[in-house]
């Protein structure tokens, strides 16, 4: 009988999603008023800043914290965070609505 592998495919995953976490909130903590120019979200740099280390916070528990199955939830509760933040961002009222992903496909 041979013993269980670690899944890495899950690692793979969880590594990814923390480093990328790192690089978003790095991204969202060091530079909130330029990325709210970026989408149309202007007045909400704090809000932004805040997510942003939320997410340096969630990418280091994923790196380097074991039982990363709470970590992951952490990130999926960031992250619908932020898609109600960019909500208003992809009102046609926005001139800036396709940076903030409105592109959807036209069938």
């Amino acid at each position: 009988m041979t013993t269980s592998q670690p899944n890495t495919a899950l690692n793979r995953v969880t590594n990814f999603l923390g480093y990328f976490s790192l690089g978003l909130g790095g991204l969202e903590a060091a530079a909130p008023g330029a990325l709210a120019r970026t989408l149309g979200l202007e007045g909400r740099q704090g809000l932004l800043r805040l997510y942003g280390v939320r997410e340096i916070g969630a990418g280091a528990a994923l790196l380097t914290q074991t039982g990363t199955g709470k970590w992951l939830w952490s990130r999926v509760a960031g992250d619908v965070l932020d898609i109600a933040t960019l909500l208003p961002a992809l009102s046609t009222r926005n001139p800036k609505r396709t940076n903030a992903g409105s592109r959807w496909p036209r069938w």
